[in-house]
Protein backbone atom coordinates (compact mmCIF):
# COMPACT_ATOMS: atom_id res chain seq x y z
CA UNK A 1 0.00 0.00 0.00
CA UNK A 2 1.31 3.32 -1.06
CA UNK A 3 0.77 6.73 1.66
CA UNK A 4 -2.42 7.35 -0.56
CA UNK A 5 -4.00 4.15 0.87
CA UNK A 6 -3.67 2.35 -2.84
CA UNK A 7 -2.31 -0.89 -3.62
CA UNK A 8 -0.34 -2.27 -5.96
CA UNK A 9 -1.97 -2.93 -9.54
CA UNK A 10 -4.14 0.84 -9.04
CA UNK A 11 -3.76 2.95 -11.63
CA UNK A 12 -3.49 5.30 -8.69
CA UNK A 13 -0.85 3.69 -6.90
CA UNK A 14 1.82 6.26 -5.64
CA UNK A 15 0.35 8.98 -8.15
CA UNK A 16 -0.44 12.48 -5.90
CA UNK A 17 -4.12 13.30 -5.69
CA UNK A 18 -5.40 16.51 -6.71
CA UNK A 19 -6.65 18.70 -4.26
CA UNK A 20 -8.25 21.90 -4.04
CA UNK A 21 -5.54 24.21 -2.53
CA UNK A 22 -7.69 25.63 -0.21
CA UNK A 23 -8.51 22.24 0.95
CA UNK A 24 -7.22 21.26 4.45
CA UNK A 25 -7.90 17.45 3.85
CA UNK A 26 -8.24 15.07 0.66
CA UNK A 27 -10.99 12.45 0.72
CA UNK A 28 -9.57 9.11 -1.14
CA UNK A 29 -12.26 6.95 -2.75
CA UNK A 30 -10.80 3.92 -5.16
CA UNK A 31 -11.67 1.20 -5.70
CA UNK A 32 -8.93 -0.73 -3.89
CA UNK A 33 -9.11 0.30 -0.88
CA UNK A 34 -10.05 -3.07 0.59
CA UNK A 35 -9.95 -2.36 4.22
CA UNK A 36 -13.12 -2.35 6.37
CA UNK A 37 -12.56 0.67 8.22
CA UNK A 38 -11.08 3.99 6.62
CA UNK A 39 -7.79 4.19 7.23
CA UNK A 40 -6.22 7.89 8.47
CA UNK A 41 -3.36 8.47 6.52
CA UNK A 42 0.11 9.78 7.94
CA UNK A 43 -0.73 13.63 7.71
CA UNK A 44 -3.66 13.04 10.27
CA UNK A 45 -6.44 14.37 7.64
CA UNK A 46 -5.78 12.96 4.51
CA UNK A 47 -8.03 9.60 4.78
CA UNK A 48 -8.41 6.63 2.45
CA UNK A 49 -12.13 5.41 2.25
CA UNK A 50 -13.50 1.45 1.85
CA UNK A 51 -14.07 1.27 -1.21
CA UNK A 52 -18.01 1.81 -1.88
CA UNK A 53 -18.18 4.08 0.86
CA UNK A 54 -20.09 7.63 -0.27
CA UNK A 55 -19.24 11.01 0.35
CA UNK A 56 -22.29 11.53 2.52
CA UNK A 57 -20.62 7.92 4.89
CA UNK A 58 -17.54 10.06 5.18
CA UNK A 59 -18.86 13.45 6.18
CA UNK A 60 -20.65 11.87 8.94
CA UNK A 61 -17.86 9.61 9.73
CA UNK A 62 -15.71 12.59 9.94
CA UNK A 63 -17.84 14.48 12.37
CA UNK A 64 -18.59 11.96 14.32
CA UNK A 65 -14.63 11.10 14.62
CA UNK A 66 -14.02 15.02 14.80
CA UNK A 67 -12.05 14.94 11.64
CA UNK A 68 -14.06 17.87 9.95
CA UNK A 69 -12.86 20.89 8.25
CA UNK A 70 -12.53 24.00 10.98
CA UNK A 71 -15.85 25.85 8.70
CA UNK A 72 -17.80 22.40 8.48
CA UNK A 73 -20.88 22.14 11.46
CA UNK A 74 -20.03 19.94 14.27
CA UNK A 75 -16.51 21.08 14.28
CA UNK A 76 -16.63 22.95 17.45
CA UNK A 77 -16.57 26.79 18.12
Amino acid sequence: MDARGHRKGCPHYSAEPKADENSTHIDLFCYCHKSAEPQVLANGSDIAWPSGWSQKQAAEWRAKNGLVRPSEPGSGP
